[in-house]
């Protein structure tokens, strides 16, 4: 409390210098905007500013309003639910979506190996055998689908039957029969082109979720800057 007064001081001076800015970012945010979404900002603005001292929740209104791009599940449901695809084609969706996790378990366990070294540790080295145990019971499940989707002479053009799924060395991995590894040409040929549209829309339900754990990470790091590093410069 004795240092109360400086302090307060200090910040409304600060607050002063920060006005300038913060009239300035204003204006460029309002210069293109329509007067009467600025006039519903200002009426919403005042509304909290009453409002906060009773509700909290009230200046929830100042909150970051971001629409969530769909995720890769909510893709796959979506396409799965498409009343404009046949019966026989539904099921695909969840069959491009193993592929993808595929692909991710495979690029997991390559840091794992990297990570562990020349001499990894027993804890280390059964972790990586039980994720490379779980890798060819997901490649035996999608190759046996994988049949059902697209022709023999497309597989074998691939290299992917079932046998060469197996003892695979790191950096060895199979490439999987995902229409992006095969062909839009060869797809189409074969009738199934809307292979390609699909496993498309998955991708982007898969960036999506990249982007969303990005913007999660980033926001606890900024949290653990301020709390913890900021502080400790302080101290």
């Amino acid at each position: 409390m004795l240092n109360i007064v400086q302090s307060l001081s200090r910040k409304y001076i600060q607050a002063l210098q920060g006005l300038e800015v913060a009239e300035e970012g204003y204006r460029n945010l309002t210069a293109n905007a329509d007067q009467s979404l600025i006039t519903q900002w200002i009426a919403q603005a005042e509304e909290a500013q009453t409002r906060h001292f009773a509700d909290v929740t009230a200046m929830d209104i100042f909150d970051v309003q971001l629409q969530r791009a769909p995720t890769q599940v909510e893709m796959q449901l979506q396409l799965a639910e498409d009343p404009a695809q046949p019966r026989s084609a539904r099921s695909v969706a969840s069959w491009l979506s193993l592929g993808l996790k595929i692909e991710e378990l495979q690029l997991r366990i390559v840091g794992l190996v990297k990570q562990a070294g020349a001499n990894p540790t027993i804890t280390k080295h059964l972790d990586i055998d039980r994720q490379k145990t779980c890798l060819d019971n997901m490649i035996d499940d999608f190759s046996r689908k994988a049949t059902q989707y697209l022709a023999e002479d497309v597989l074998v053009s691939q290299g992917n039957t079932e046998s060469d799924w197996h003892d695979i060395e790191l950096g060895d991995e199979p490439i999987l029969p995902l229409p992006s590894n095969i062909s839009t040409n060869q797809c189409r040929d074969h009738g199934v082109s809307y292979l390609v549209d699909h496993e498309l829309k998955l991708r982007q339900g898969q960036a999506n979720d990249a982007l969303h754990n990005i913007r999660i990470d980033l926001g606890h790091r900024s949290f653990l800057y301020c709390t913890a590093v900021c502080q400790a410069k302080h101290s």
